[in-house]
């Protein structure tokens, strides 16, 4: 869906089954894992982790669309208007400096 290799029929209803308007415009920000191991076998821990960090960041945008694959974590973002992708990146970077900062404070 992402990468423009869906017919019309077939983006409106991927875009239907993830509850994305038709009309909207998007920014996709997908979030990696590695293994850590040579055979990118995960770990049990590996993948409780990759669910804490989803959690994570759920809870720090919780209007966003949030999905998980094994090792992977995609946010869906729906762009308002006037709003840039440059501004965008500067909440999602002020977001994150300022958990990190709150999470340094309570240890």
């Amino acid at each position: 869906m992402l990468n423009g290799l869906l017919t019309g029929d077939e983006l409106s209803k991927a875009a239907g089954m993830l509850k994305l308007k038709d009309t909207a415009q998007y920014c996709v920000v997908s979030f990696h894992t590695i293994s850590s191991n040579s055979e990118d076998y995960y770990t049990k821990e590996e993948l409780e982790e990759i669910g804490v960090i989803e959690g994570e960041i759920q809870r720090l945008l919780p209007d966003e669309h949030i999905y998980r694959n094994l090792n992977q974590i995609v946010c869906i973002h729906e762009i308002k208007p006037g709003e840039t992708q440059a501004g965008f990146r500067e909440e999602m970077e002020k977001i994150i400096s300022d958990s990190t900062e709150a999470d340094f404070s309570q240890k």
